[in-house]
């Protein structure tokens, strides 16, 4: 009688443990049910935002495209560039490193200041 007892609060022990395992899956499952909505909206949202990101791109080519026509480079009249001139192309040419003035050895001229000037231009 002892044993059977003892077997009686065993299997109350068990069928304990298996309640509490399923209410746990049951929570498992409203919880994967929850994650799976909610899933399904980010990726909804997603797709929304990669429209709009790819919309957007768009337009900023289009206006970068506009903001760099002038009426250098496309049929634009000259008064539609407003104020500001189109800056000026810079030479390609490196600098050699040597000084701008005359060749070696060669003697120069110039007008020389003199003391006593026999006439005076204003």
């Amino acid at each position: 009688m002892d044993t059977m007892i003892r077997i009686d609060e065993h299997n109350a022990a068990i069928m304990a443990l298996i309640e509490k395992h399923n209410v746990e899956i049951q929570e498992y499952k409203t919880a994967l049910e929850a994650l799976k909505v909610e899933n399904a909206l980010l990726r909804e949202q997603n797709e929304v935002l990669k429209n709009t990101v790819a919309a957007l791109t768009a337009r900023v080519t289009e206006l970068e495209a506009k903001s760099k026509k002038n009426s250098n480079n496309s049929s634009k009249p000259p008064s539609s560039d407003g104020l500001s001139k189109p800056k000026a192309t810079q030479s390609l040419r490196e600098k050699t490193g040597r000084e701008s003035c005359g060749q070696e050895g060669h003697k120069g001229s110039s007008l020389e200041l003199k003391d006593n000037p026999i006439r005076l231009l204003f």
